[in-house]
């Protein structure tokens, strides 16, 4: 454990202590208690760290450590650490300290086991206990976003109706902000920027007099989005630096952080300041992803990296990223929307080489793309489509029916 330990704790400031939470033999018996301090803890995280005047350990048993994540999923983002613990004896061999929280949502059978678990709530939620109409709003709330990420987005505006009328019956300020925001994001996806941009600034007002400091950053993020999205960038990266990374610093929040700076990076790289989004990719973000186990977060970057590469004429390079430091794990994480983004990525890059060789794998890779692309009606099935037609190809003849 004192090889552990120094791995676990952030110094302390001068007249601070450190505070652990431990559940490393937590019974089955115990396991509704824990989820309802788990969102009591995800509600009140920055009263929390203005209270304890040190850092806060958490140690789950693997038993705990998804409805961890399913029931805190902001207090799960905010930390600076991530270490298993695998070397103790018996009784607490196992034991995990906030393991790389991974919302992607990839995998259909994880989104199925996601509405199984939103099924099992509302069932429970039946008996209006406070508690457990929170837990089915934090369920609801995850799944609109895999919903959306998955393009359905009338099932999941019906799904977020359904959190509103929870909110409404806790008369939860909070909560209605939160689900305010994941409205917002629907709204993006359908490209209603002005409308989304609205709630946003709404939802900034909230979280100003709430005193939220965390998710009255990730509200600004939002706002930035859409700002960079309208090519507004100058005004995109203020809010960046001035509005989020000095709250995401002051909290500890290593990875919040470093997703910041990966917007940062996106926004140099569009005004065509290549070296220094590639720096800060490199130097800023892939040394907390390693640090924190965050697979796909590290794999993200990576793709960013890559693209940064492709721009500069830097091939060969961007190739071997692209084949062996994603195609794995997206395949390994299930992610089939990742996987085809990557393989059409990956065939656009090869076609720059202008190399005869290459065509057969062009085709399979577009194949592969278009076919899954297809199957889950994605936004990306025409861009793919382009891709074919302009590589001469005809996306309606073999090898791409």
């Amino acid at each position: 454990m004192e090889l552990v330990l120094p791995r676990l704790v952030a110094p302390a400031e001068v007249g601070g202590r450190l505070t652990f939470i431990d559940a490393a033999r937590a019974r089955e018996a115990d396991a509704e208690a824990w989820l309802t301090l788990f969102m009591r803890l995800n509600e009140r995280r920055n009263l929390i760290a203005r209270e304890l005047g040190g850092p806060l350990t958490l140690l789950l048993p693997p038993t705990l450590e998804t409805d961890f994540a399913r029931f805190a999923p902001d207090l799960r983002s905010i930390r600076s650490v991530a270490v298993e613990v695998d070397d103790l004896d018996d009784a607490v061999s196992g034991t995990v300290l906030l393991n790389a929280y991974d919302d992607g949502f990839g995998r259909v059978e994880d989104i199925q086991a996601l509405a199984g678990e939103v099924e099992r709530a509302r069932t429970q939620a039946e008996g209006g206990v406070p508690a457990v109409l929170r837990m089915l709003r934090v369920l609801l709330l995850r799944l609109v976003g895999a919903k959306r990420r998955t393009g359905e987005l009338d099932e999941a505006e019906r799904l977020l109706d359904e959190a509103g009328e929870i909110d409404d019956s806790l008369g939860d300020p909070s909560g209605r902000t939160a689900t305010q925001l994941v409205r917002s994001d629907l709204l993006i996806a359908r490209g209603e920027l002005d409308e989304a941009a609205g709630l946003i600034e709404s939802a900034i007002v909230a979280l100003r007099e709430a005193g939220d400091a965390w998710a009255l950053a990730n509200a600004w993020g939002r706002l930035a989005d859409i700002l960079e999205a309208r090519g507004e960038l100058d005004e995109a990266l203020r809010i960046r630096r001035d509005e989020q990374l000095p709250v995401y610093e002051r909290l500890g929040d290593a990875r919040s952080r470093a997703l910041t700076m990966g917007k940062v990076a996106d926004i140099l790289r569009t005004r065509g300041e290549l070296d220094k989004a590639l720096r800060i990719l490199r130097d800023e973000l892939l040394p907390v992803f390693e640090r924190l186990g965050d697979v796909r977060s590290r794999a993200v970057t990576m793709g960013r990296v890559a693209a940064i590469l492709y721009a500069r004429g830097e091939l060969d390079e961007a190739l071997r990223i692209l084949r062996h430091e994603l195609l794995p794990v997206y395949e390994r994480l299930g992610d089939v929307r990742a996987l085809l983004v990557t393989r059409a990525n990956l065939a656009l890059t090869l076609s720059k080489r202008q190399q005869q060789a290459d065509c057969p794998e062009i085709h399979e890779l577009l194949a592969l793309a278009l076919r899954d692309a297809r199957r889950l009606q994605l936004r990306e099935t025409q861009q793919i489509v382009q891709l074919i037609r302009q590589l001469g190809g005809d996306p309606d003849a073999p090898p791409f029916t």
